[in-house]
């Protein structure tokens, strides 16, 4: 990545940046675009939010912020470093900070589904008077050292991209052992995502039904499709080992995966096929690891749900940018609850992304609400909530007389006969 090549229209976005309030203000962000082995194509830059509280520590906060911007990129597209907007002096004073900030930004990132590990971050400084570009490529083993220039420079047509999209079905049934279903939720999925992510990281992926070499280039495509390709996932059917091969466990529990989901990702116009094929299993990875991820925060308030054996989880749905609305025309996203308005990820945008977004530039049925066996499932726990209350309050009254014996017996009536409805009712759905 010697070169980080950017278009007019991100220049132009330059002047829209914050203006500083101070002439020593320091407002660092994040640095947004698609790598690559000479090249990388900056497509955006999103300013970290304010600390919350004085306390919190500046890199940290970037690193979160950092982590946040993942869940709304597509596949092919990373963050590649840290962006500092203050003036020169200013930048060569806090260059220690800055470096800390993207040493933390590096560790959390890690954790996360890349399209590489990074063995070099960028550190790019934007002068907020002249708009003047200055990056430099910091080692990941030694973010202490000065690393080496970059050169920041615009390159025309440097973002013309082919879009990737496919639809990847799941229908997966996973065990939990006994050891990890004590554990929380978030580690529970994690254990039965990784079967689901090995299968789509060694399946095979078809562009526009061709399974084409390594090597080949999208160009032949890209030119008849108008720059989006449809993309079809083979993945292969887990094969039993032999008894011997490997050790048992006691299961603890069993977890059922249904639905499916929008994939979609990113590349240069004469991107290899490998290349594609890369970015779009990222992308595959990233957001289902991201649907759990906010999942799982979101019930962080709900104890008794996340111990709830019996619970059906359903994860939020995906949403777009168009790409005519988009900076560089990147597909950004974000992930939006069943029942929830898709107007509510405008703060998001903006609040993450920097992102002025009107309710017309949202993709809003990329994806459906889950339907069918979730339904069911949803439809029989209310039946069976409404079933115990009728038996537990039946008990309440005999506790308190007795003779309210022949009452009981008709709850109980009611409750077997409510079931029996509810049950008729499901199978005619």
């Amino acid at each position: 990545m010697k070169v980080l090549a950017y278009d007019e229209a991100f220049a132009a976005s330059l002047h829209k940046l914050p203006v500083l309030s101070d002439p020593k203000e320091l407002k660092l962000g994040v640095v947004i675009g698609i790598p690559g082995p000479k090249q990388a194509v900056l497509v955006h830059v999103a300013l970290t939010p304010p600390l919350e509280k004085p306390t919190d520590k500046l890199d940290q906060w970037v690193a979160q912020h950092a982590k946040q911007v993942s869940r709304m990129l597509p596949g092919g597209v990373d963050v590649l470093g840290v962006v500092a907007l203050c003036s020169p002096d200013v930048f060569e004073k806090q260059k220690s900070l800055v470096k800390q900030a993207l040493s933390s930004v590096h560790k959390t990132l890690a954790k996360t589904h890349q399209l590489q590990d990074y063995p070099q971050r960028v550190l790019l400084h934007i002068d907020p008077n002249s708009f003047k570009l200055s990056s430099r490529l910091i080692d990941s083993s030694n973010f202490s050292g000065n690393g080496f220039p970059q050169d920041a420079k615009q390159v025309k047509n440097c973002t013309n991209f082919t879009v990737l999209e496919s639809f990847l079905p799941l229908h997966f049934l996973g065990h939990i052992s006994d050891e990890v279903v004590g554990q929380s939720l978030q580690k529970q999925l994690a254990s039965t995502l990784k079967f689901i992510e090995d299968a789509v990281s060694s399946g095979d992926v078809l562009i526009e039904g061709q399974e084409i070499t390594p090597e080949a280039t999208l160009s032949s495509f890209s030119s008849e499709n108008e720059g989006e390709l449809r993309v079809q996932f083979a993945v292969r059917q887990i094969k039993p080992q032999p008894c011997g091969a490997i050790p048992l466990t006691t299961c603890g529990a069993t977890v059922s995966i249904r639905g499916g989901f929008q994939v979609r990702a990113i590349v240069q116009s004469k991107a290899t096929s490998e290349e594609a094929i890369n970015a779009i299993k990222q992308d595959a990875v990233r957001n289902l690891r991201s649907r759990c991820g906010m999942h799982c925060e979101d019930l962080l308030v709900i104890e008794d749900e996340q111990r709830d054996p019996s619970m059906t989880h359903e994860l939020p749905k995906r949403i777009f940018l168009r790409r005519s609305h988009c900076p560089s025309t990147v597909p950004f996203c974000d992930f939006v609850f069943h029942g929830d308005d898709p107007n509510d990820s405008l703060q998001a945008f903006l609040e993450i992304l920097g992102l002025e977004v009107k309710p017309e530039y949202i993709e809003r049925n990329s994806e459906k609400a889950p339907r069918g066996d979730i339904q069911d499932a949803r439809d029989a726990a209310q039946v069976e909530e409404m079933v115990e209350d009728i038996i537990c309050e039946g008990a309440k009254q005999l506790q308190k007389d007795p003779s309210n014996i022949i009452k009981l017996g008709l709850a109980c009536s009611v409750a077997v006969l409510a079931m029996l409805v509810a049950y008729i009712l499901l199978v005619r759905h």
